[in-house]
């Protein structure tokens, strides 16, 4: 009901509060009249909902569910949610309750049930169980009234009391993700683990919550759910992975302990335990092709073992010539490729995770113009930034293509060399476009190929392809 109603109430030069006493919504109508005559001169309709009051939680945990007089409550000695809020002293005296029991262990009852029974102004007083030896669970629903009738009723709710905790303290271990079921069962990685309320209940997810505290794992990875706050399972229950491990390598973890609440203020708490989940992160390729000197590559986290290669850039071809009389064209030597060189280091051996490379992409060399030797290919390198006990890599850039003379064509260029590699160091093939393959697989060689050469008096050779450089994790 409203604080006010039925009669009529001065509104006063300091103003008037309405109130409702209870959770759920109130309407009604108002008239404003002048003060002490039934002129009305104006009216209008009120609605309150969510206010203070008797509350309507749902009730689930150990016997027995206690209804303290200033509307705090507890639950199996463990302080729950007010059955009436703000708390204020005596308020018990006026509201009374009604169990209705709909299911349980046989031989066991509420008490008291099936009478309205006043909650009264101390503590010590509600709901509780009786019946023969052993466990049990039993249910129900409630009606708090403020009559000892019940012809007006605030709040209705269901209640579960069980002679031990429903809410069970497992430990979840394996690959992710977790998920907590709505009706009380868990799997992690897809494979069933312990439940975390036990017996299995329909829809018994919506009337707990979960809050994850992370304590360990791989930097940066995170659970993707719950993690310092108070989720609700929900009864179509909730999914716990991890989140922050995209660009990681190798196998990433996350570790932490949980609390499971029937309140989303933590309060009380009803079960614990630990939960530690993985995943396969993979492998991380970075391929760079683009012309670049002195960048910067990091070795990303979880990474065990570093493969890395730098292709030289391709030489230029020869510029092109004739023979004047009788005309005959002469074509400039094609470029040689790009040199290779390839090294593979374990990420502890470098200094691990974090840890970073310079490296420099080189542009393929220019065409000679007529008759002209093109230019030798850039040189490609990868060296030490932060990494430690790492040794320079170098691909030497293709020589450039022999001009044509007016009696022949040009020779080709010489292939690059490589140098610095502790795995692999090639040298470019002689005069060729093809490029120069990589050692590691899906690095998108060949790279560093030489170019044509120009073919006639004054023709110019084409300019060689770029190097790259590649890294390889996992």
């Amino acid at each position: 009901m409203f604080s006010i109603g039925g009669t009529q109430t001065n509104i006063g030069s300091g103003g008037l509060t309405i109130t409702n006493n209870a959770a759920a919504s109130v309407s009604g109508t108002y008239n404003l009249l002048l003060h002490n005559t039934s002129t009305v001169v104006a009216s209008g309709t009120i609605t309150l909902s969510g206010g203070g009051g008797v509350q309507q939680p749902t009730i689930n945990g150990v016997s027995f569910w206690g209804l303290n007089g200033d509307g705090t409550a507890t639950l199996g000695g463990v302080a729950t949610t007010n059955w009436y809020t703000p708390t204020t002293p005596s308020v018990g005296a006026g509201y009374w309750i009604y169990i209705t029991q709909t299911g349980g262990t046989p031989g066991f009852s509420f008490s008291p049930v099936n009478v309205w029974a006043n909650i009264g102004t101390g503590t010590g007083g509600g709901i509780g169980v009786v019946g023969g030896a052993g466990s049990f669970t039993i249910t129900g629903t409630y009606q708090i009234a403020s009559d000892s009738g019940g012809a007006h009723v605030l709040s209705s709710g269901n209640i579960t009391l069980s002679s031990v905790s429903p809410v069970q303290s497992a430990n979840y271990s394996g690959s992710m993700p977790l998920v907590l079921s709505g009706n009380g069962a868990a799997t992690v990685g897809g494979s069933a683990a312990g439940g975390w309320y036990s017996p299995n209940s329909t829809n018994a997810g919506s009337g707990y919550y979960i809050n994850i505290t992370r304590t360990s794992g791989t930097a940066g990875v995170n659970f993707s759910a719950a993690q310092g706050s108070w989720t609700n399972i929900t009864n179509s229950g909730l999914t716990v992975g991890m989140s922050g491990y995209t660009g990681d390598v190798g196998t990433v973890t996350v570790g932490g302990t949980y609390q499971i609440s029937s309140s989303n203020t933590g309060t009380p708490v009803l079960g614990s335990g630990t939960i530690s989940l993985s995943a396969a992160a993979g492998t991380v390729i970075h391929v760079y092709t683009s012309a670049v000197t002195n960048a910067t590559e990091t070795i990303p986290t979880g990474t065990t073992n570093v493969y890395c290669e730098v292709f030289g850039g391709g030489g230029g071809g020869g510029g092109g010539n004739q023979h004047p009389n009788p005309v005959i064209v002469y074509t400039g030597g094609t470029g040689g490729c790009g040199g290779l060189a390839y090294s593979v280091y374990t990420s502890a051996a470098l200094g691990g995770a974090g840890n970073t490379f310079k490296y420099t992409v080189p542009s393929g060399g220019a065409g000679g113009a007529g008759g002209a030797t093109g230019s030798t290919g850039g040189a490609g390198s990868i060296t030490a930034g932060s990494v430690t006990g790492f040794t320079t890599m170098t691909g030497n850039g293709g020589v450039g293509g022999t001009g044509a003379s007016v009696v022949g064509n040009g020779p080709g260029g010489a292939g690059g060399t490589g140098v610095g590699g502790n795995n692999t160091n090639n040298p470019g093939p002689t005069g060729s476009t093809a490029g120069t393959s990589g050692k590691i697989s899906g690095d998108g060689s060949p790279y560093g190929g030489g170019a044509t050469g120009g073919s006639g008096s004054g023709v110019s050779g084409s300019t060689g392809k770029s190097g790259a450089a590649v890294f390889y994790y996992t």
